[in-house]
C-alpha cells in the first residue's frame, strides 16, 4: 500500500493528501475551448454531477458527497481554479439536492478566495433553496464567499 504524500498548494491556505487520481480524469492535452476545460473533460464534469445526481435519487447521498468532494478537490490539489469556476458557471442548480449543492458550496470553501464564480454560485444557491421553501435560518453559515 502506498502511504500518501502531504503536499501544499500555496495558491490556497490548506494542506491537501496527495492520492492517486484515475488516469482519464484529467487529459491535459485535449483541446481547450472558451471555458477551460477541453471537450472530453467537460463531459466527464457534467457527468460526475449527473452521477452524483443519481446517486442521490437512489438514497445514496454519502456516495454522491463523495464523488463530488473528490472531483473538486482533484481540481484544487492541481491548483487548477479556472476549471472549478468553470464547473460552477455550469450548474443549474434546479434538480439538484440541497445536499449536492451544500457539498459544492463546502469543497470550494477553502478555495473561495481564487474563485472568481464562487460568490454568484453561493447567491444562486441560495436563491434556489429558498425558491422550494426548503430554507432554514443557519443552512449557508460558514459557507458564504
Amino acid at each position: 500500500m502506498q502511504v500518501p504524500n502531504i503536499r501544499y498548494c500555496k495558491d490556497i491556505e490548506a494542506h491537501y493528501c496527495d492520492y492517486e487520481k484515475p488516469a482519464d480524469w484529467w487529459n491535459e492535452d485535449s483541446k481547450q475551448n472558451s471555458d477551460g476545460l477541453g471537450d472530453e473533460s467537460r463531459l466527464k464534469v457534467k457527468s460526475f454531477v449527473e452521477h452524483a445526481k443519481r446517486l442521490v435519487n437512489k438514497g445514496q447521498i454519502d456516495a454522491a458527497l463523495d464523488l463530488i468532494y473528490d472531483r473538486i478537490d482533484t481540481f484544487l490539489l492541481n491548483c487548477k481554479f479556472q476549471e472549478v469556476d468553470s464547473i460552477l458557471r455550469g450548474i443549474n442548480p434546479d434538480g439538484l439536492s440541497v445536499d449536492i449543492l451544500l457539498g459544492l458550496l463546502t469543497c470550494t470553501l477553502p478555495a473561495r478566495t481564487k474563485l472568481s464564480t464562487r460568490a454568484a454560485f453561493f447567491v444562486m444557491v441560495e436563491q434556489e433553496i429558498k425558491k422550494r421553501g426548503e430554507w432554514e435560518v443557519g443552512l449557508l453559515s460558514g459557507l458564504e464567499s
